[in-house]
């Protein structure tokens, strides 16, 4: 994550997931496996999402990101801003 943005890059065709573990941390799993790189990250302190898929066929599924673990607002009250 850099300067609050969480950027998710897929250079294959895989199954990329994105929501929050039980801690409220974030959760990235890819083709079933939860992917460790990026460490313990809260959601809340996530302020927008890029995700980026690859040439072949990517199944990129958001539908784990809840305004409950992602809840970041900023001075203004505006939410995350996520782009695909």
């Amino acid at each position: 994550m850099i300067d609050g943005q969480l950027n998710i890059v897929s250079d294959a065709g895989e199954s990329v997931a994105v929501g929050a573990d039980g801690l409220g941390n974030v959760q990235v799993i890819v083709d079933g496996v939860i992917d460790p790189s990026g460490g313990a990250i809260p959601a809340a302190s996530v302020q927008s999402i890029l995700v980026i898929g690859g040439d072949l066929g990517n199944d990129l599924d958001l539908s784990g990101v809840t305004a409950a673990d992602y809840s970041y607002t900023d001075i203004n009250g505006n939410p995350i801003a996520i782009s695909v």
